[in-house]
């Protein structure tokens, strides 16, 4: 059995060995896409370091003292939760965006490979094994997802740290 894939005339075989490199190319791009997305993650903690860093020295240089402001929840101001509510916001959702929470597979495994030999025709092997990068890019689309919500969320507090800072100061 045959088609037209392109311009040009393949066989079944090459149809499967199309699917199947296909397949496998997507798995590789979610595996960079998620590296830069855990990158971003990685540069968000940074913004809050260096954020929490620059303003607490500016804080300090002020002259003010934790006594200057009213306790509102468990003796501790609004201010100071203000800052420190997205602060730590940030650190845990940064971390939820760089660890991950599930399981992603970016490659096909060899043995699962080696256990296709079973098949007499080399196109159902290479079709087998495109449906298995497919499910696998499938599963992956969902923690990608989760990877850019805590991403989102991460970013969303290292903005509001800045007003909130200020607000401390002055």
């Amino acid at each position: 059995m045959a088609g037209v894939y392109g311009g040009y005339w393949l066989t079944k075989l090459e149809f499967a060995r199309v699917a199947f490199n296909t397949a496998l190319a997507q798995l590789h791009a979610q595996r960079d896409y998620t590296a830069s997305l855990r990158s971003q993650a990685n540069f968000s903690m940074g913004m809050t370091g260096l954020l929490g860093t620059v303003f607490a020295s500016l804080f300090v240089a002020s002259g003010k003292v934790a006594s200057d402001f009213e306790a509102v929840a468990f003796g501790i101001p609004l201010e100071f939760l203000l800052v420190f509510g997205p602060f730590l916001g940030t650190i845990v959702f940064s971390l939820r965006a760089f660890t991950g929470w599930g399981k992603a597979v970016f490659d096909l495994n060899p043995a699962w490979l080696i256990e296709l030999s079973e098949y007499t025709e080399v196109s159902t092997a290479y079709t087998k094994a495109a449906e298995e990068a497919d499910k696998h890019f499938d599963d992956n689309e969902i923690l990608i997802k989760d990877i850019r919500r805590n991403l989102w969320w991460a970013n969303c507090l290292v903005l509001f740290q800045a007003p909130a800072w200020l607000n401390l100061i002055f």
